[in-house]
C-alpha cells in the first residue's frame, strides 16, 4: 500500500479546511508558520492536488505573511501577490480565491485552473 507524502497531506489539510468554512462564512486566522509551510510546500505537491504544476514557473507572494515562494528559492518568473491562504486555495486549483489575487502570474494560474 502507498501513503500519501507528508507534504500532500498537509496542504490537502489546509485545503480542505478552507473548502468547509469559506462558503459558511465561518473566519479562520492560521498560524503564520503554517500558511508559511504550506507555501513552501506547495511547489513540491504533485499527486492527486497537482498544485506542483500549476505554480510552475510562478513567483508566489504572499502579502499578509511576508513569504515568498518560486523557483531558485526566492522566486523567479510572473509574480502572484496576495493572501496566503487565497494563494493556496488557487494552487491547489480552487478558483473562488482568484479574485483576491493580483500580478502578471494570474492569467497563467487563471489558464491552469481553467478557470
Amino acid at each position: 500500500m502507498k501513503t500519501v507524502p507528508w507534504p500532500e497531506r498537509f496542504v490537502d489539510h489546509t485545503i480542505h479546511e478552507q473548502d468547509i468554512r469559506r462558503p459558511l462564512g465561518i473566519p479562520r486566522d492560521f498560524p503564520p508558520e503554517r500558511l508559511r509551510a504550506a507555501l513552501d510546500a506547495l511547489p513540491k505537491v504533485g499527486g492527486f492536488a497537482r498544485t506542483k504544476q500549476r505554480v510552475k514557473g510562478l513567483r508566489l507572494v504572499a502579502t499578509d505573511v511576508d513569504h515568498v515562494v518560486g523557483e531558485g528559492g526566492v522566486g523567479e518568473g510572473p509574480e502572484v501577490r496576495g493572501p496566503a491562504e487565497a494563494l493556496i486555495l488557487a494552487a491547489s486549483g480552487r478558483p473562488v480565491a482568484l479574485p483576491e489575487l493580483e500580478g502578471d502570474g494570474v492569467a497563467i494560474l487563471r489558464e491552469r485552473i481553467g478557470a
